[in-house]
């Protein structure tokens, strides 16, 4: 072999494999430790290609086709039929080069790019808007944050994730060029074009997170662009209306609009797209677009900068061009001044005609086209277009939401969101028992995901007021005076500076308002440059930016607010008082549960999603009408999901905000708290006998009983005892059996689905059907039973008789009088009591006892249709009728509420007592309780809490992967909460499966639990 050729090969192959190496690390451009950047000089990467292909291709073509690869024209998959028709034509009989897509679906863009890809003979490069993401211009896919909302996020690595990402969404949908990023510095905040597309004003941002989002687009295999050049920040006139003029100097666009296309070119930029701007620094020439102007792209861009990637002209359709210049001559004037590929030119197929008549007639130098068109066909090597494959369609959409995609636009609105003004370190809000909150949600529009996700964390009143009505927004201002600190949010629906961004004055006078009159936090979901609007901002007592207004910035900012995550970001312009850009007040978050998804917390969300199926196929069976799930990992929320209805009718959906009655789950999420809490005080000793406590129990059989033993359900004991009834007497008249009434007439169950042929009806000393002194608890719907039955039920306890043997017998009776001696020690009724130590401090404001006293019956999920006692659907009272028959607050059963505020309550637990840096249990005390006392007591469960089964041949009350370390309970209702300290993981289940009838076992025949519990052990597993 020639020695020559020889070496040309050794060169080829060391130059590919180095390729191939630094692609293999996506850091492989930021490798400097300074500042995380090359110091030499790179060209784009797709100048490197291999010339054999390029050069056949370019050999077999007409110079129509040649001319015809400069041209890129707008698709739509929007069923635009139309559309569809002219790019169809303009593929088969003018050959195009490329197609820009714009509004419409993933699925249906991939159909129409693979349709199209097998029309031309020369694969099309495909190119999007996606400056934020796909979601741009597509449905069903990721929108990252804007640029200037990114402008406020310090970790720059993080921007250039993104660029990664979005690099591989756009692979995977067969696009091969991403016009962005704009690398505009946005100095005039009127600016109707950029605004929110450009990083900000600061020079050094700008260029600094450009060149990150650059370099992750071209290491994820994309084409980037930079735009708008040579920069268009300073101008308030709109190019799709009118030639924009940039009045400034020669020296001020080097030094500011020019630098960050000097630092990305510097660093292998692909490509530069040109603006439709008059820049007579430049060129003076009147009416002179610096995308037609050889002065601009040819001098300045090409030989002053040195830049030798694709150029492409701002599309040609605007105003900018065509107020002007006809579209011959415009697209004549862009290729001569310097572009390559024309967008969007108006009469394709004439410009396609035209400009090879000039070059046959020597006007235009085919030198000129041909280095153009291999240059364009070099970029199609580098994107992989000379081994075309077709767009795969099947889990298309799945592809471009993967969970990680997720999780980095989830981070990313959270490193953003600024904080302006905390006033004696009011945020992260603290102390929620002492808070009665309101939102005011302030917009054109009826935002809610900013309230909804304030109520994850406590309740708090929404009000909306969209400033049209002066009457209501006087309504609102007096309603507030019941509040002690007021959120107030501004929304801004519309991203036009012009549009005042959607935020009438009339808005921004209620806000002001607000802030004079009120304790205010105020949020303001648009962009900063609103902020020049407020006068009061100086009185609120919390100011934060969230930039945007999407649904996913509403609710991330408000768990912000709460403490579920930091604040971190920093101004990316300067707005009035802070006028110094970088304005920002860090926030350390506080620690309460962050609503996020599983992959945070390394858990696989296809694995999760099988859960749907078990739920689905129970409710099928009719196991229950509908069911909550919520799962906590590492004091993450990652699942909060509802399924079905409150009833098999299908009226009222399942929501998240729902109450269960928790039946048994009282053991553990009230009597047991407030007995760690005693023993903590040390008012209560485990090892000390109940009686200690309820002396009347000396004189009963009852008087050796331990608390402990209680607690473990191993006393001695009955499980429980029917006392209701004693509430019902049979009905005759003479000798015969009668019924004097539907209402007071109930059939008595005696086992085994059978029912004793007689009638009762209550005795009127016991039960009244109106409330009074004498009938003061109320049982159910005009049920009140007289106010000594509670006692009668204590010693109806008392007098019972105990098993001989002390083994585990599960028993309501001890919780019952557990409640009974926690009122006596404390002195305070125990729902108050729970309430206050527990309950209002989380925030847990669902759980309750009687909660008909604060939330509406729609709420609540209704239980049993109860033919036995209380002959009516018991539908916001207590289904357990013992404790309904003590007012529907007992030790046993009674408590109310939804399931994430059932997690915060056992997060709390998990975290070794302490939440949102407050102290509620000991640490020690709760090791205590739930510690495995197989070696101490010979049960397999702690103090109040139920343990895993460690014998493999009984059932279990957990799956069998949770471990020894677990605790937690069931309830009769169909209810389940589960703590593994080993896996850091709270496990909460809701349902109302005794609805309507409590003999429907089959969510226990089926494992419905446990079969969902072992899913998230499986989901943890696999990752």
């Amino acid at each position: 072999m020639n020695r020559y050729l020889l070496r040309s090969v050794l060169i080829v192959c060391f130059a590919v494999v180095i390729i191939v190496f630094t692609r293999s690390i996506p850091e492989n451009r930021l490798n400097d430790k300074e500042t995380g950047l090359p110091k030499v000089k790179a060209d784009p990467e797709f100048l490197k290609a291999p010339s054999t292909w390029v050069d056949s291709m370019l050999d077999s073509m007409s110079i129509e086709e040649r001319i015809a690869q400069l041209v890129m024209v707008a698709a739509y998959s929007n069923n635009n039929i139309g559309n569809e028709a002219e790019i169809t034509r303009l593929i088969r009989e003018n050959k195009i080069g490329g197609i820009v897509f714009f509004q419409g679906t993933p699925y249906h863009q991939a159909e129409l790019t693979n349709y199209y890809q097998s029309l031309s003979e020369t694969p099309l490069l495909i190119g999007m808007d996606a400056e934020n993401g796909l979601a741009m211009r597509l449905d069903s896919t990721i929108r990252y944050p804007s640029q200037m909302m990114l402008g406020a996020v310090e970790d720059d690595r993080l921007i250039f994730d993104m660029g990664v990402q979005i690099a591989r969404q756009m692979k995977r949908l067969g696009v091969h060029i991403n016009f962005a990023p704009v690398v505009d510095v946005n100095n005039n905040p009127c600016n109707p074009v950029i605004n929110r597309r450009s990083f900000g004003e600061d020079l050094e941002t700008v260029s600094r997170k450009s060149l990150f989002y650059m370099i992750g687009l071209e290491n994820g295999g994309i084409l980037a662009v930079a735009k708008h050049f040579p920069g268009h920040g300073d101008t308030e006139t709109d190019s799709h209306k009118d030639i924009p003029v940039i009045n400034q100097s020669r020296e001020r666009l080097d030094s500011l609009e020019l630098k960050p296309f000097r630092e990305l070119i510097f660093n292998g930029l692909s490509g530069v797209m040109t603006a439709h701007l008059s820049v007579p620094a430049i060129d003076p020439a009147e009416n002179m677009p610096s995308s037609l102007s050889g002065l601009v792209v040819d001098s300045l861009l090409k030989k002053q900068m040195g830049f030798k990637g694709l150029v492409f002209t701002d599309a040609l359709n605007m105003r900018a061009i065509t107020r002007y210049y006809k579209p011959l001559e415009a697209a004549q004037m862009a290729l001569e001044a310097g572009n390559d590929i024309l967008l969007m030119p108006e009469d394709v197929q004439d410009v396609i005609k035209d400009l090879a008549r000039k070059v046959r007639n020597k006007k235009i130098d085919q030198a000129l086209i041909d280095a153009k068109c291999r240059k364009v066909l070099s970029a199609k090597y580098w994107a992989g277009l000379n081994h075309y494959r077709p767009i795969i369609l099947s889990n298309l959409t799945k592809d471009l939401n993967k969970p990680e995609y997720v999780l980095l636009q989830q981070k990313l609105t959270e490193l953003a969101i600024t904080l302006l003004q905390n006033e004696n370190s009011i945020l992260p809000l603290k102390r929620l028992d002492t808070l009665k909150i309101a939102s005011v949600v302030l917009s054109s529009e009826k935002d809610t995901a900013f309230s909804d996700a304030l109520n994850l964390y406590m309740p708090v009143k929404k009000f909306f007021l969209d400033g049209k009505d002066i009457r209501k927004t006087d309504s609102v201002y007096h309603e507030l005076r019941k509040y002690n600190l007021v959120i107030a949010s501004v929304h801004g629906n519309s991203v036009s500076p012009a549009n005042q961004y959607g935020i009438s004055d009339t808005l921004i006078t209620i806000a002001d308002s607000l802030s004079s009159g009120y304790k205010v936090i105020l949020d303001l979901f648009t962009s900063p440059y609103t902020i020049s609007r407020f006068t009061n901002l100086d009185k609120v007592k919390g100011l934060i930016v969230s930039y945007e207004n999407s649904a996913q910035v509403q609710n991330r900012s408000a768990q912000a607010i709460f403490g579920a995550a930091g604040i971190n970001g920093t101004l990316p312009v300067s707005c009035e008082s802070w006028k110094a850009i970088k304005s920002g007040i860090p926030m350390a978050g506080c620690g309460r549960l962050k609503f996020t998804i599983p992959l945070e917390v390394g858990m696989s969300q296809d694995t999760l999603d099988k859960i749907d199926a078990i739920i689905q196929k129970a409710m099928d069976y009719q196991a229950f009408p509908g069911c909550e799930v919520v799962v906590a990992r590492k004091g993450k929320v990652i699942l909060n999901k509802t399924w079905g209805y409150h009833e098999y009718n299908h009226n009222r959906p399942v929501k998240s905000s729902d109450l269960y009655d928790l039946a048994s789950v009282t053991k553990v999420a009230a009597t047991t708290q407030a007995m760690m809490h005693l023993v903590d005080e040390g008012c209560v000793g485990i090892n000390q006998k109940l009686s200690a406590y309820l002396p009347y129990l000396e004189k009963t059989n009852k008087k050796n009983l331990y608390v402990a033993d209680v607690l473990l359900h191993q006393s001695g004991l009955q499980p429980f005892i029917q006392f209701y009834f004693d509430t019902e007497e049979p009905v005759f008249k003479g000798n015969i059996l009668v019924a004097p009434s539907l209402s007071d007439v109930n059939p008595i169950k005696i086992g085994n689905g059978q029912y004793l042929n007689r009638y009762t009806q209550f005795k009127n000393n016991i039960i009244s059907r109106k409330p009074s002194g004498q009938f003061p608890y109320c049982v159910a719907d005009n049920i009140y039973i007289c106010k000594s039955w509670p006692d009668t039920m204590y010693n109806g306890i008392s007098a019972s008789p105990l098993r001989e043997k002390k083994e585990y017998v599960y028993s309501d009776l001890g919780f019952i009088l557990l409640r009974q001696m926690i009122d006596t020690i404390t002195r305070v009724p125990f729902d108050r009591l729970v309430d206050s130590l527990f309950y209002r401090r989380l925030g847990a404001g669902s759980l309750c006892f009687n909660p008909l006293h604060r939330f509406d019956m729609d709420e609540i999920a209704p239980t049993e249709d109860d033919q036995l006692f209380r002959h009516q659907l018991v539908h916001g009272y207590v289904h357990d009728p013992r404790a309904a028959m003590f007012g529907g607050i007992s030790g046993h059963a009674g408590l109310f509420g939804n399931a994430v505020d059932l997690a915060k309550l056992f997060q709390m637990m998990l975290n070794g007592g302490e939440y949102a840096s407050e102290r509620y249990l000991g640490e020690k005390t709760i090791e205590l309780f739930t510690k495995d006392r197989m070696g101490i007591k010979g049960s397999r469960r702690g103090l109040g809490f139920d343990k895993p089964e460690p014998d493999v041949t009984k059932a279990s009350p957990a799956c069998r992967s949770a471990s020894d370390l677990s605790y937690g309970h069931t309830g009769f209702t169909g209810t389940m909460i589960w703590v593994d300290p080993a896996y850091d993981l709270v496990y909460i289940f809701l349902s109302n499966r005794v609805y309507p009838n409590a003999e429907n076992n089959r969510i226990i025949e089926m494992n419905v639990r446990t079969d969902v519990q072992q899913v998230l052990y499986n989901a943890i597993m696999e990752k």
